[in-house]
């Protein structure tokens, strides 16, 4: 039960503070509670959809004329910015941008932002 417990802290911090930030980056609404009451309903649940919608909302309302900040996971809209538009983006000196991850026999791609880890690195 313990464990439990700290797990909804931490999937609620994951929620609240990475994918669906607010502008004062220190508070977590309470709705998110009621998608952690059940963890194999929460496993179900489409949150990359979620993240994305929340994302493009936070984006309309940073363009408003009275808009002045953005929230919401705004790393997710630097790495499709990094990738889109290379002119943007961070030298990558000797690392190959299709890394794959090896998982023993299994060759997962990696995730999208993996491809960056080395981007600030100096060779």
């Amino acid at each position: 039960m313990e464990v439990q417990r700290y797990a909804r802290a931490y999937i609620l911090q994951l929620l609240g503070g990475t994918l669906f930030a607010d502008k004062s980056n220190n508070l977590v609404h309470i709705t998110y509670l009621q998608f952690l009451e059940d963890f194999e309903a929460a496993g179900k649940y489409s949150w990359g959809s979620a993240t994305l919608t929340h994302l493009y909302r936070q984006l309309c309302l940073a363009v408003d004329i009275d808009g002045a900040e953005i929230a919401g996971p705004v790393i997710l809209l630097q790495l499709w910015a990094w990738d889109m538009l290379p002119f943007l983006a961070p030298i990558m000196g000797n690392v190959l941008r299709n890394d794959i991850i090896q998982n023993e026999d299994l060759f997962l791609p990696p995730p999208f932002g993996h491809r960056w880890r080395h981007a600030l690195e100096t060779t």
